[in-house]
């Protein structure tokens, strides 16, 4: 299943279409657990894992619907947690994880 999702996702992205609709597809392939996320918070220098389905993370959009802005920015999707959590390792900002997750 991860595979199919890795793929969808490649296609979405390079059809610049990875939005609402590309979420909820994601979702609909990966499970009710992925994809997830990650917010890098510029003031704190912290690195948040989240669930896309948080109301904090809104599919990598953050509450404002924005993926980007003067405080930090979301990155993502990731399919597994394995790959959100090497991500945010290579960030070097100290991590937690949300409680979403």
């Amino acid at each position: 299943m991860v595979g199919i999702g890795a793929v969808a996702r490649a296609v979405m992205f390079a059809a610049g279409i990875l939005g609402v609709v590309g979420a909820v597809v994601l979702r609909s392939v990966l499970g009710p657990r992925g994809p997830f996320y990650l917010y890098e918070n510029y003031p704190t220098n912290c690195v948040t894992l989240h669930y896309g389905g948080c109301g904090f993370c809104n599919d990598g959009r953050g509450r404002r619907g924005e993926r980007a802005t003067v405080n930090g920015h979301w990155s993502g999707p990731y399919s597994t947690l394995a790959a959100a959590e090497a991500s945010a390792k290579r960030t070097g900002r100290p991590g937690r994880t949300h409680g979403c997750v």
